[in-house]
């Protein structure tokens, strides 16, 4: 007979539509919003939206925060393309509260005419039927009633799955890390974590089967919904909790107060952050870098062969001259010029650095955010400032071709060059010359403008046709965040009405590479802030921009608001050990200025998007410095979450800070505590237990306690530059 029904793990539309038409209804399993956009996109009716509370194989995201972004997703749509579709949630659901937590946040789709319900797995597999009616053995449920704890495996090969906590689980893993250790490729650790999974849950099924209390040698998976329950229960008593008793908590819960009775209580010279445009590794805009976050991708490779040749360039050992110990980096992909879209002729673009393009797409993505390419703003008061190092890779080209002389030069004075005959000399210096002309552009009447770190402000503000200060910032890696800090400044001293401020980094040429590896910086493992491998850092590029404008401003113009920049600290090491070295009394000063002026402290913070390069040094230094000054405020351990996107994208020196900011601003816009990533085995000469600060590893919703939520963006350069900023959230009405 036909089922009603199918529920498909790892399905694909195409397979659906075939089900469909059979007249079997199909749910697929949609683990993170990309999943369901592409779905709907293939116009597949029924998806099943299961958090990572669930058991088996899981997602990355949340229940309460891939259910909202899903939501968010479905809503965005067409309501005649959504009428007929079905929802299920799932993940951790088995109480009246998750029951009612789902209902609030899918009740805006009955309005599209989306039905929705819910699955349910553990809870069922603890119902007194489930043994009843053989589903499960009573030892598998009786390991499940008798657990509290769970945790997921696979996480190193990409095969997430949440098992209940028994020692043959945590071996499964601790198996998993020491193959990563040892360098195994993927595939090969992919096919042994299957191997020792399916041994593992097969011992469950014998050990069920015999009876035995043995639970060391077998793994059960399960959901987080164990920890709800002691005792079976019959489904009626499940379905009762779950419907009713929902029912029930829903009409104890006080009213909301009036739509426009939010107390606000910021500065009016606060500054809003109005727009954001930015390329990141993996990324074309913002949404996309926000996507990648939630879902914890790494966009960290070896190098392409187009960028340089690591079979030239590259050396793992660490004393090696001239080479770098690194061919690990992050990068932009797929990027082209579009001079005609920036009115730059088209003549001129080959003399223009990619640096100067990518400038222009992320100001004009900013400025489409705000909502000021479709209506006015004032030009002639708006200042754009970017901090950027100064080098790129055109000017790169055009040294190397500038300094073809001495290259041949120095080829002449050989001593095997000139045992050759003056002919063969003339010939080999010749043809030297030529490739070298052939392989490197020659200069323009656009060179300069094209190649001059100090333009990019220059070209912004020509292409916008923008008449305040222009200004480009070189403070090393903190040179984004001190381009926002002066923003700030000038809006609040009202020497501009808006600002275009961030930051923007292309540097990742073999000869950056080899500078680096020179101070023993790189890792050629990958970017582990904040744990026990962290080895050096992992370099990468990108840009960002945001559109800044005074917190009252914002208001009254009624624009869209990602959060308000409350306050700025900064400082320089002074004379610290070493110019490159960090400093933690520099560090320190920098923090303290921050909470200068405001009516908070540091216990106020809920998260940290630390500096986090993944040098032992560093990261070291960082701790230490936020345990100072935090722990002084905050009376409970553990409270204000840590961070660090230069896990997933690398360290994108100049751009770093303005990465970290735009994370902030738009966890604080989705409420949601972003996560960091490979930090599984957190420092081991960190006292976490006793330290105010905690690794966030998984994306959660941001909930406020007491007053709004507020965050730091931390961003350190060579030279001793230090910056500590703080967003807040933006007051929300009804």
């Amino acid at each position: 007979e036909r089922p009603p029904f199918a529920i498909v793990a790892g399905g694909d539309p195409a397979l659906a539509q075939r089900l469909e038409q059979a007249g079997v209804g199909v749910y697929l399993h949609a683990p993170s919003p990309a999943h369901l956009k592409d779905f709907l996109d293939c116009d597949v009716r029924g998806v099943v939206l299961e958090g990572q509370e669930a058991g088996g194989h899981v997602g990355k995201l949340g229940s309460l925060l891939l259910w909202e972004l899903a939501v968010r997703e479905i809503l965005g749509r067409r309501r005649e393309s959504v009428s007929d579709l079905r929802v299920l949630l799932a993940g951790g659901i088995a109480t009246g509260r998750g029951a009612l937590c789902a209902a609030v946040l899918a009740s805006p789709l009955v309005d599209h005419g989306v039905a929705f319900g819910l699955q349910i797995g553990t809870a069922y597999l603890m119902t007194r039927e489930a043994v009843t009616c053989g589903a499960v053995p009573l030892h598998y449920q009786q390991s499940l009633l008798e657990g509290s704890e769970t945790v997921i495996a696979g996480e190193t090969v990409n095969l997430r799955a949440r098992l209940l906590d028994t020692p043959s689980a945590r071996d499964i893993i601790r198996a998993e890390l020491e193959w990563e250790d040892g360098g195994a490729p993927i595939a090969e650790r992919r096919e042994r974590f299957d191997r020792l999974k399916a041994e593992a849950l097969r011992k469950a099924a014998e050990t069920a089967r015999s009876g035995s209390s043995d639970g060391c040698e077998v793994a059960y998976m399960c959901g987080e919904a164990i920890s709800f329950q002691s005792r079976p229960r019959t489904i009626s008593e499940l379905h009762e909790e779950l419907t009713a008793g929902a029912r029930r908590l829903a009409e104890a819960l006080p009213h909301p107060p009036p739509r426009g009775s939010v107390q606000d209580d910021i500065p009016d010279d606060a500054v809003a952050i109005v727009g954001i445009g930015c390329i990141f590794p993996g990324a074309n805009d913002p949404d996309e870098y926000w996507d990648n976050i939630v879902q914890r991708r790494s966009a960290i490779r070896e190098v392409p062969k187009e960028r340089w040749d690591a079979d030239i360039y590259y050396d793992p050992a660490p004393d090696a001259e001239d080479k770098s110990s690194s061919r690990l980096g992050a990068f932009i992909e797929g990027f082209e010029k579009d001079p005609i879209k920036f009115r730059i002729p088209p003549v001129a673009a080959a003399s223009i650095d990619r640096v100067q393009f990518l400038a222009l797409e992320v100001t004009h993505q900013a400025l489409a955010d705000a909502g000021y390419l479709e209506r006015g703003f004032p030009r002639t008061e708006t200042a754009v400032i970017v901090g950027h190092s100064g080098a790129n890779e055109l000017g790169r080209l055009y040294f190397l071709r500038a300094n073809a002389p001495e290259f041949i030069q120095a080829l002449q004075s050989a001593e095997e060059f000139r045992a050759l005959s003056e002919d063969v000399q003339a010939s080999l210096a010749g043809g030297a010359e030529r490739v070298i002309k052939q392989r490197y552009p020659a200069l323009t009447e656009d060179s300069c403008g094209g190649v001059f770190g100090s333009i990019v402000a220059g070209r912004i503000a020509n292409c916008f046709d923008l008449g305040g200060s222009g200004l480009t910032v070189d403070g090393a890696c903190a040179a984004s965040l001190a381009a926002v800090a002066s923003a700030v400044a000038g809006l609040q001293d009202r020497r501009h009405d808006l600002v275009l401020a961030g930051g923007i980094d292309t540097r990742l040429d073999a000869t950056t590479y080899i500078f680096f590896s020179s101070l023993g910086a790189l890792s050629d493992r990958g970017s582990f802030p904040f744990d026990e491998r962290a080895d050096g850092f992992v370099l990468g590029e990108g840009a960002g921009m945001v559109v800044l404008k005074r917190y009252s401003d914002a208001r009254r113009d009624g624009d869209k608001i990602y959060a308000v920049i409350r306050g700025v600290g900064s400082s320089s090491d002074g004379r610290a050990k070493a110019i490159t070295a960090p400093d933690v009394r520099g560090q320190i000063r920098a923090i303290e200025r921050a909470y200068e002026g405001v009516p908070f402290t540091p216990a106020d913070v809920s998260l940290v998007e630390a500096h986090g390069t993944g040098t032992v040094v560093g990261d070291r230094t960082e701790i230490a410095s936020l345990g100072e000054v935090f722990g002084r405020y905050v009376e409970r351990g553990r409270s204000v979450g840590l961070g660090s996107v230069k896990s997933m994208i690398g360290h994108l020196k100049a751009a770093s800070g303005i990465a970290g900011l735009i994370k902030v601003a738009l966890a604080l816009d989705r409420r949601v505590l972003p996560p960091t990533i490979n930090c599984e085995r957190p420092r081991r000469d960190v006292d976490w237990e006793n330290s105010p600060l905690y690794l966030i590893t998984e994306a959660t919703p941001w909930t406020a306690e007491g007053g709004p939520r507020r965050a730091a963006v931390e961003s350190f350069g060579f030279g001793g530059g230090n910056y500590h900023m703080i967003p807040e959230a933006a007051p929300r009405a009804g």
